[in-house]
């Protein structure tokens, strides 16, 4: 607005106008269309493949990991962050609750599910052996049995 009515010379009004109305379509087509993950779709995959034991963790990989969408779903899976740093604040720390990340896998366990947007191969447990991946628009969900 204060471009608009500065004294600039009546030549910037034209692309000024053709960027705002490029932007705005930018924005509409958002808006109408979001870019959403099918969360939806994936928990019901997940719940039906479940089974009495199976152990399921979010994979966290390069900043992102989906706790918040699987708590929101129903889906049991902490944070598997093995190490010993801590997470970056950036990714929701002040907000999670005791137990929400886990630095080791129970011994019992004998199969875990996998949830993860990154690349498959970065996913590593060495006493485990990937059993199957689905792959849900991005999304992405491994089982690995203990070897």
């Amino acid at each position: 607005m204060l471009v608009l009515v500065s004294s600039r010379s009546k030549l910037s009004i034209i692309p000024l106008t053709v960027l705002t109305i490029f932007f705005g379509i930018i924005d509409y087509q958002y808006f109408i269309h979001p870019a959403k993950l099918p969360f939806r779709t994936y928990s019901e995959y997940v719940k039906s493949e479940m089974r009495e034991g199976d152990f399921l963790v979010n994979w966290y990989s390069n900043g992102t990991h989906h706790i918040w969408e699987t708590k929101y779903y129903g889906i049991p899976a902490p944070i598997y962050a093995p190490g010993e740093g801590e997470l970056p604040f950036f990714v929701g720390t002040a907000l999670m609750e005791k137990g929400d990340i886990i630095r080791e896998i129970p011994e019992e366990v004998e199969r875990i599910g996998i949830v993860t947007s990154g690349p498959i191969e970065e996913v590593s447990l060495p006493a485990f052996e990937k059993d199957g991946v689905e792959e849900f628009n991005g999304l992405k969900f491994m089982w690995y049995l203990k070897k």
